[in-house]
């Protein structure tokens, strides 16, 4: 599925796209035209994000991340969502860094069983928008510090400036 050639100003009204059945990659290119939900909870494997070129400043913030199986996300992007909700997952897989700008909430299952390293690629995960803190809900406990500042790229050298962390544990 490719909405690069997709007229995205006629679906203004969009609010969430599920993508149901035995698809094997997403191509979204443009998507911060649509305010959606994506769901993968399909048989998808691959998320690809393209850059949307015609409008780089624009925040796609009501982009609502779902994934309850293993996902490899590729591309180079900075996802925006309010919320993002992964407590699904056992493994995702990222072979590029791929950037999420949450403004609200990130549900994660147990850190160590969510993340899987493909070709030695340090993830750039989650960051927050300057002078936006974000609740962290983990599903396990709480990663050691050295683990977080792996995947949580905050706006100050001080992770708790920018997240609450939180644990079900």
């Amino acid at each position: 599925i490719d909405l690069s050639s997709v007229p995205l100003d006629q679906f203004k009204n969009l609010k969430r796209v599920d993508f149901v059945g035995t698809i094997n990659e997403i191509k979204l290119a443009n998507a911060s035209k649509t305010n959606a939900i994506i769901r993968c909870n399909s048989d998808l494997e691959i998320l690809n994000l393209y850059k949307d070129n015609n409008d780089k400043n624009y925040i796609h913030n009501e982009i609502k991340i779902v994934s309850k199986k293993g996902l490899s996300i590729l591309g180079n992007e900075k996802v925006y969502a309010k919320t993002i909700d992964l407590t699904y997952n056992n493994t995702i897989s990222f072979y590029e860094h791929v950037k999420f700008y949450p403004t609200e909430d990130i549900y994660l299952p147990d850190f160590y069983k969510l993340f899987n390293k493909k070709n030695d690629l340090e993830p750039c995960i989650f960051n927050t928008i300057n002078g936006h803190k974000v609740d962290v809900y983990f599903g396990g406990q709480i990663p050691k510090n050295e683990e977080l500042k792996k995947i949580f790229k905050g706006t100050s050298d001080e992770l708790s400036v920018s997240f609450n962390f939180h644990s079900s544990k």
